[in-house]
């Protein structure tokens, strides 16, 4: 289960996995998609490798193109949660350097991806109730022996009938495409954390 505040809280994301996943409504589809490298795909299968059993997370940057969401760069973040075995809480300088980097690069923050150590790659139920309008969440579940399943999810406040916490967050199809230049370029040139 993640809580998501605003960025310019001291407490930006922290999410809270627990038995209640398989509660969540899920939508049909965002119409969107979100289209990353292969490049991206080992990346984040490493980051989130080098963290299990811990939950790893970070930040996607890109543009939106014609319904697409197009990852350039993904950063790392600390996870600066206490219970980081099944929660994670991304770190508000991290995220604030992440912003202000894409921003000189031409690109804004599209998302924000974590793992789910054990665990599948669907929003919990703090994922759904704290998650940001407009935002990819790229979820990670990853097994003891390194399986890698990527999904990504989009809240759509919109279609929240009860005019509070978000009840549907929509699977977004994850589209690895051939290496893009561009994109390979950001992930040489700028830190990754």
């Amino acid at each position: 289960m993640t809580d998501f505040t605003q960025p310019s809280s001291s407490s930006i994301l922290r999410p809270d996995f627990s038995a209640e996943d398989s509660s969540i409504t899920t939508g049909t589809g965002s119409g969107t998609r979100l289209v990353l490298c292969p490049a991206h795909r080992r990346k984040l299968e490493s980051l989130a490798e080098m963290s299990y059993p811990f939950e790893a997370c970070g930040v996607l940057a890109g543009r939106l193109e014609n319904g697409e969401v197009r990852v350039r760069k993904v950063w790392s973040a600390r996870n600066v949660g206490r219970r980081v075995h099944d929660r994670f809480r991304l770190d508000p300088e991290d995220f604030l350097a992440a912003d202000r980097l894409a921003r000189e690069r031409g690109m804004e923050i599209l998302g924000i991806w974590h793992s789910h150590p054990n665990r599948p790659a669907v929003p919990s139920r703090v994922d759904l109730e704290e998650a940001w309008d407009g935002y990819s969440y790229l979820i990670l579940g990853i097994d003891p022996w390194g399986q890698v399943d990527f999904r990504s999810w989009r809240r759509d406040a919109l279609r929240d009938p009860s005019g509070g916490a978000a009840s549907v967050m929509d699977e977004e199809p994850v589209v690895f495409e051939d290496d893009d230049p561009l994109a390979a370029a950001l992930e040489k040139a700028a830190p990754s954390h």
